[in-house]
């Protein structure tokens, strides 16, 4: 298993109103902000997305559109060019994607979660707090055809449903996102036989493949050596705890 670099948050509170957090101060927000309040200036840096471990490079992030953050208290944050005032006080800091369109609960895209330790806001002192973010936590699929596929057939398309929803892939090309909530996905194949090729076209061929959160898993659809009108879909070794 490769673990791969996480995804960090470095947050930033600065409690006395007249210090300045890099160009941050509470004037730059709210105004007049009250003596128990302070100015968080948040800094985010992420990792490539679906790349090995080994050639991942880490990325500063200006843009925090699409992040929701809330502190342990249940007060959701909004951050202004990477500043927001905040309460003296005792928290817990967490941020997710989850609610963002292109992510879409994790059907859409790579959906990141986390939550940092426990730190406490000192007025007039500066708490930097480390939020990791880790792997994906939902899972990435995409499929391969093997050259015995395709020379009896041409692939149409393939249907993967988690639930009652999913994505239907037409190319070797495209890739599926899901929660992974529930782990086993039902699909649908759709293929037309070659002229001359001696089986039969592929018209819903049913079944289920298993996937799991944080994982990349490539369905390699493939023919039965004793009988062409078989088709398999063989799961792979899932790249554990990293997309590729």
């Amino acid at each position: 298993m490769q673990i791969p670099h996480p995804h960090t948050l470095l947050i930033f509170a600065w409690l006395a109103i007249g210090q300045l957090c890099t160009g941050c101060s509470a004037e730059d927000i709210a105004g007049e902000a009250p003596s128990e309040m302070g100015v968080l200036c948040l800094q985010m840096s992420s990792g490539e997305d679906f790349v090995k471990v080994e050639t991942r490079t880490e990325q500063t992030l200006t843009d925090f559109t699409g992040y929701t953050f809330t502190l342990s208290n249940g007060q959701e944050l909004s951050f202004t060019d990477g500043k927001a005032i905040i309460p003296a006080g005792t928290y817990k800091l967490s941020a997710t994607n989850a609610y963002a369109d292109a992510v879409d609960g994790g059907y859409g895209g790579p959906l990141y979660s986390g939550s940092s330790d426990e730190f406490t806001v000192t007025a007039g002192g500066t708490t930097p707090v480390t939020l990791s973010l880790g792997a994906p936590q939902n899972a990435k699929v995409t499929i391969e055809l093997s050259s015995e596929f395709t020379g009896l057939y041409t692939f149409s398309s393939l249907t993967l449903k988690e639930g009652e929803k999913g994505h239907t892939l037409t190319s070797a090309e495209q890739v599926a996102y899901f929660p992974a909530t529930n782990t086993t996905l039902s699909y649908t194949l759709v293929a037309n036989a070659k002229q001359y090729s001696h089986v039969q076209d592929i018209t819903g061929a049913s079944g289920t493949v298993t996937i799991a959160p944080g994982t990349h898993t490539t369905l390699t659809l493939d023919v039965n050596p004793i009988d062409p009108n078989l088709i398999t879909i063989v799961t792979g070794d899932p790249y554990n705890g990293e997309f590729q």
